[in-house]
């Protein structure tokens, strides 16, 4: 028994000092807001704050009043101004204002001084962009109380009215919800109309709930702000959203002042014959400003139409059955050329015979691909065709395209929360300029645009397939070897098979650096059809071995929390 009176004793006093910690907790025993929409689509907020700090010692409240907003895709910010705070005697009380993460603090009191027990707040401002404009109404969608308040709201009033009308109640709607954030329960609140306004009152909130109201009048009464100022309010909520313009313009300035080729001759003339002082693997570069395996290839016939080389057709079967074409390439002769990069070309072969297919799979053949692109880039440089690397100068630009893409991978949650879809859309925009003005930035000097017009003028005679015009300037049948001579070049232009058909019907005799499998009489479309399978056969193996507003809060679309205004507040 006696331990049984002990255990009621110690109940008894740990009751006894809980309680006026339980009885004296802060609490707001009246929260009233006076609403006033005006016909400029400004509205006039008045809250009255009856805070009770209890037996805690505080220097006063804080407000926490949300600006900024995800909605319509994007950032959506209220002005909020003429903010004023008085006491119960309409005296002014000291209150700083600052702003973080999307809302305005008002932070009230002074620091020199304590207050205790009830206290009373009210808190004036006005607000612009409140006002939400449909086809059949405009709205004002207003969380009056806020969500974010840590204790308990005894009683709850706000009263919406609408300067613009006299007292035609009929035509205005209104519906409330109160409760935790996203409630969607109007039985904890009710209203009423009176007048030209709608009064609404909720019974107690606990923490964290609040009091959402939602007013509807018909079109015509609130200014609608017109298609430029909503352009020019977008943008200035969403600075982001100027990021591709400054892009675009950052990247049409560079490209002007850095990356465009200073004029040349104007006019493509025919040329019959290659230019001098320029490689075939060179041309590929200088003519459209990238390497391409296809300059690696020509590169290849053309060593073997010197004699450095031989390239076997070879016939790839199954149990008899023909499934394609491999190829065999000889070393038949020494190097004893300049040690450019052909040599490296001749060089990278590391044994006297190699097959193709089985190149796929050497890494050591792809390392010494990689360093013949390198060389060629470095040739182009030197010979003064190009002001700088051609692919350094891309490759910075593709790296800063791929940083802004890769952003939303690592940071897109973050994107997203700061700046909506249209954060995102910009930087994806961005993203892709710098990815398409990349192939622009090489800037070819004087130098190579003459070149450049002299490589389209030899393309152009290359692509002429009229034996007659070819003619004028030599005989095919006559010198059937220009075919081979000049083959390296049409497959670096693409032109290959137009160039065989001027030496259509032709007895041209085999080329000994080339052994091929066709059937019957060695052609000129033979030959140039081989060639371009062994092109599409060999990069393949390069390669491979390389490799809130806006939404309506009638109609049951809205909840506890939703629209406009909300935040909180506590003491401090």
């Amino acid at each position: 028994m006696k331990q049984i009176k002990l255990v009621i004793l110690f109940l008894a006093l740990g009751i006894l000092f809980v309680l006026p910690k339980i009885v004296w907790a802060e609490q707001i025993d009246n929260y009233k807001v006076n609403i006033v929409v005006n016909a400029d689509s400004t509205i006039l907020v008045e809250e009255r704050i009856d805070y009770n700090f209890g037996t805690e010692q505080r220097h006063g409240i804080y407000r926490d009043i949300p600006y900024k907003y995800q909605a319509r895709g994007g950032n959506y910010k209220l002005e909020i101004d003429s903010i004023s705070v008085t006491d119960e005697t309409g005296g002014a009380i000291n209150f700083e204002t600052s702003k973080s993460g999307g809302k305005l603090k008002i932070k009230i009191g002074d620091v020199d001084i304590y207050v205790t027990g009830q206290k009373i707040y009210t808190i004036r401002y006005r607000v612009k962009g409140a006002i939400n404009y449909f086809a059949d109404h405009d709205e004002l969608y207003w969380n009056a109380t806020g969500n974010d308040w840590p204790m308990n709201i005894i009683n709850t009033e706000v009263v919406v009215k609408l300067n613009f009308l006299n007292t035609s109640s009929q035509e205005i709607t209104a519906v409330c919800y109160a409760g935790g954030l996203g409630v969607q329960d109007s039985s904890n609140c009710h209203f009423a109309f009176g007048g030209n306004g709608v009064g609404f009152k909720s019974g107690s909130l606990y923490s964290r709930e609040g009091l959402t109201v939602v007013v509807g009048w018909p079109k015509g009464f609130t200014k609608e702000p017109g298609f430029l100022d909503k352009v020019i309010k977008r943008l200035k909520d969403n600075g982001v959203v100027l990021m591709p313009i400054l892009v675009l313009i950052f990247l049409f300035w560079y490209w002007k002042k850095y990356g465009k080729d200073p004029a040349g001759r104007g006019t493509i003339i025919a040329e019959y014959e290659p230019p001098v002082g320029i490689l075939p693997g060179e041309a590929g570069v200088v003519y459209d400003e990238k390497y391409q395996t296809k300059d690696l290839t020509a590169t290849i016939i053309d060593l073997a139409r010197k004699g450095y080389l031989r390239i076997e057709e070879i016939k790839k079967d199954f149990l008899g059955i023909k499934t394609g074409k491999d190829w065999k390439i000889t070393k038949i002769k020494e190097w004893d050329g300049e040690r450019n990069f052909e040599y490296s070309v001749y060089d990278s072969f590391l044994q006297n015979e190699v097959i193709i297919s089985k190149l796929r799979s050497d890494v050591t053949f792809a390392k010494k691909a990689k360093e013949v692109k390198k060389e060629i880039y470095e040739a182009v440089r030197s010979k003064a065709w190009f002001t700088k690397d051609p692919e350094k100068q891309r490759a910075t630009f593709v790296a800063i395209g791929w940083l802004f893409l890769g952003l939303l991978y690592f940071l897109g949650g973050i994107v997203l929360d700061f700046g909506g879809g249209i954060a995102i859309g910009s930087l994806v925009i961005s993203g892709v300029l710098f990815l398409v003005f990349s192939g622009m930035m090489p800037k070819r000097t004087k130098e190579g645009v003459l070149m450049k017009e002299k490589l389209e003028g030899f393309k152009l005679f290359l692509s002429v397939t009229e034996k007659d015009r070819v003619s004028f300037h030599f005989s095919p049948s006559a010198h059937p070897e220009k075919f081979a001579e000049y083959l390296p070049w049409a497959i670096i232009f693409g032109v290959e098979k137009e160039w065989a058909k001027v030496f259509e019907g032709i007895d041209l005799p085999q080329p000994d650096w080339y052994v091929g499998t066709w059937a019957g009489n060695y052609t000129a479309l033979a030959l140039a059809d081989s060639m371009g399978s062994f092109n599409n056969s060999f990069s393949k193996t390069a390669v491979g071995s390389a490799a809130a507003g806006g939404r309506s809060g009638l109609g049951g679309g809205g909840f506890s929390g939703g629209g406009f205004g909300g935040g909180g507040g506590g003491s401090w």
